[in-house]
């Protein structure tokens, strides 16, 4: 019987933990709004809605491997000015030499770390408008 119930009790947690987390619609728009207002302050008059998406790139998070390889992955895109990159990073633990070897009107640099304290980011991210 304790076999029975150990396995139940099994099953029960592992398939709890396969359950992905919901997103409301109101904090994707939460989100957006506070990149938006993100972008303008840092003083761009570009149309935010030029943009179809947002990378967003820092060393938060545990992998730094992934972050670096994220980072790396997506460094051509920065000519394309319809990609915007925030950079919250000094580059100690990603390279982001490319990003400033470079000077595109689509990069921000968010050197104190503010869009962080805005958003619960824990690593780098992508969002599609």
């Amino acid at each position: 019987m304790k076999r029975i119930l150990f396995a139940i009790c099994c099953l029960l947690i592992v398939s709890c933990n396969g359950c992905q987390e919901t997103h409301s619609v109101d904090a994707e728009l939460d989100t957006l709004s506070i990149i938006r207002n993100f972008y303008y302050e840092h003083g761009h008059d570009t149309n935010f809605s030029s943009f179809r998406k947002v990378i967003l790139l820092n060393e938060l998070g545990t992998c730094m491997n992934c972050n670096n390889g994220f980072c790396l992955n997506h460094q051509d895109e920065v000519s394309d000015e319809s990609v915007l990159f925030i950079i919250s990073s000094y580059g100690q633990k990603i390279d982001i030499s490319n990003y400033v070897l470079q000077q595109h009107n689509n990069v921000i640099w968010d050197s104190t770390g503010n869009l962080n304290k805005l958003l619960p980011l824990n690593k780098c991210e992508i969002i599609n408008l």
